[in-house]
């Protein structure tokens, strides 16, 4: 019996810093709409947002911009 490795099977999903702000913009800072925007599932735009600082500049001037 073989073992899986984690994430086998799984394309590797790689967003470039731009494509994550252009998900955030109109998102009225809701993760699940960068989410549908980027074409992934939330944990990883969620991850992406965190790992570029200017995502999460914009995901606090979107907070902003609703209130």
């Amino acid at each position: 019996m073989s073992e899986k490795k984690k994430g086998a099977g799984r394309n590797p999903i790689n967003f470039t810093e731009d494509q994550v702000l252009e998900a955030i913009s109109g998102s009225l800072a809701i993760v699940s709409r960068v989410a549908k925007k980027l074409n992934c599932d939330w944990t990883t735009a969620d991850n992406y947002i965190k790992k570029y600082p200017a995502a999460i500049e914009a995901m606090r001037a979107e907070e902003q911009s609703v209130l």
